[in-house]
């Protein structure tokens, strides 16, 4: 899958491996079919396009055969979480993290440009101390 995406839909990328991190880490049998389902023939595309979509999809599809792994198997969680983790740069001396899977990540992390052309990431926040060390007061 990264070959066939990251270049050309990034964001479509990060959100499908996302969800079949997700898939993987709360299923107890992995079903290969029942994740490409899910997770590419029902996902609505933002960066790529319908054909890419279902070039991605078919060249799946033949994977457990060209590869010679099984469509059904208990999944490894230690093998999983490794390849779970993603660091981003974000600007010169700051990174982000991902550790784990995240349900629902699009509506966590938003990217946006502003009217001034600067480009900025949204990011929600549950954690209370991250949140008050970078909080600005308003000025009175």
């Amino acid at each position: 899958m990264n070959r066939n995406l990251k270049k050309v839909a990034p964001y479509d990328h990060m959100v499908i491996q996302n969800a079949i991190y997700l898939y993987f880490s709360s299923t107890e049998q992995f079903d290969f079919s029942e994740i490409l389902e899910r997770n590419v023939k029902n996902y609505t595309p933002n960066d790529m396009t319908a054909e890419k979509k279902e070039e991605l999809l078919q060249k799946l599809q033949k994977l457990p055969e060209e590869q010679h792994f099984d469509q059904q198997f208990p999944p490894s969680l230690s093998v999983i979480k490794r390849k779970m983790k993603k660091t981003y740069d974000v600007y010169s001396g700051i990174q982000i993290k991902v550790t784990s899977a995240v349900e629902n990540l699009g509506d966590v992390i938003e990217a946006y440009q502003a009217d001034d052309g600067k480009r900025y990431l949204k990011i929600r926040i549950d954690n209370d101390v991250t949140f008050r060390t970078f909080e600005r007061k308003a000025e009175s």
